[in-house]
């Protein structure tokens, strides 16, 4: 491998000059250095970003529980208030869902993880979601024995 690329560059290699050949090498290092380092850049600052996605949605799904968003006060909100927010906020219930958009709207955002938080199985859970080719972030939090709130 390593003689064939000798054999493909020597051609060219021999008409440069040493300094443009050293120019070459140099400018090539810097380049390879600078996108490795843009890489871990780039999932060093996703990573954190999804972290404190996720801290700020669980403080705003505890906040909803604590508020008592049960069933019942998810019927007497209108659609428009969350639509303003583009927050969609579910509660499972026994296996089954309640939304104020309606169960078949928020049906693609519950999952495994949700209902396993529902019935208590786990405290919370993260994950993502590409649902319609959008990509979602899904929170969901114990809201009581048997039930769970998702945003």
């Amino acid at each position: 491998m390593i003689n064939w690329l000798h054999d493909q560059i020597s051609p060219v290699a021999a008409r440069l000059s040493l300094a443009l050949r050293v120019a070459l090498l140099t400018t090539t290092a810097v380049g390879m250095t600078l996108a490795v380092v843009s890489a871990m850049v780039f999932f060093t600052v996703r990573a954190e970003f999804e972290t404190s996605l996720d801290e700020s949605m669980l403080r705003r799904a505890n906040a909803a529980v604590k508020a008592g968003v049960t069933q019942l006060t998810l019927d007497g909100v209108p659609q428009s208030a969350f639509a303003a927010t583009d927050v969609k906020i579910a509660v499972v219930q026994g296996g089954r869902l309640f939304s104020t958009q309606g169960s078949q709207a928020v049906t693609p955002y519950i999952g495994q993880d949700e209902l396993q938080v529902s019935i208590g199985d786990r405290t919370n859970s993260f994950r993502s979601a590409k649902i319609g080719g959008v990509h979602y972030r899904v929170v969901a939090v114990q809201a009581g024995q048997g039930t769970a709130t998702t945003r």
